[in-house]
């Protein structure tokens, strides 16, 4: 606000910083393989940046929307909005069954290459669990197993911003 610089302007920044290093820490372009878990927020917000720039490069990019469509707020929306109009697919955790959006999860997982997380910053302020823990356990087992590289924006989606604790469950970047 100080520098009167659009919000929307941030965002795009923050995104388009965290493809540079994407494509310089994993070589993401043509040919990779990106999922990006994009939750309620800005966060959500900065993932569709990361799709978008991952997309126009030449990778593969599938999107899981961890939040209904009509939630996103301001420039989390106009992101949205975009990955949507470029075509990119996306998963509505919301619109399928518990045990269906599971099972999706684990098969987008293994066609991944690269996991991007941007389902949490560091406005976190409760326990991750329910859905979003299953989701934040589901990736970390992907990890685990040699599935690829995962990738946090902002900060690991269930850490506390401020003291460094795990809030629940959370994704191991």
């Amino acid at each position: 606000e100080k520098y009167g610089i659009p919000s929307i302007l941030l965002m795009e920044s923050a995104g388009l910083a965290s493809f540079r290093h994407l494509v310089e820490r994993y070589e993401v372009g043509l040919g990779s393989k990106v999922l990006v878990f994009a939750g309620p927020g800005n966060n959500g917000g900065d993932g569709f940046v990361v799709a978008r720039h991952a997309n126009a490069a030449g990778a593969d990019v599938q999107v899981v929307l961890l939040a209904k469509p009509e939630s996103y707020k301001a420039d989390a929306k106009t992101n949205y909005e975009s990955v949507k109009r470029l075509g990119i697919p996306i998963l509505d955790i919301f619109s399928t069954e518990a045990k269906d959006a599971n099972k999706a999860v684990n098969k987008m997982l293994e066609w991944a290459d690269v996991s991007v997380d941007a389902i949490f910053g560091v406005g976190l302020t409760r326990p991750v669990s329910g859905m979003y823990g299953d989701i934040v356990e589901a990736i970390n087992r992907w990890r685990e197993g040699g599935g690829g590289h995962v990738f946090s924006l902002d900060i690991p989606s269930g850490i506390n911003g401020d003291t460094g604790d795990v809030m629940g469950v959370g994704v191991r970047a």
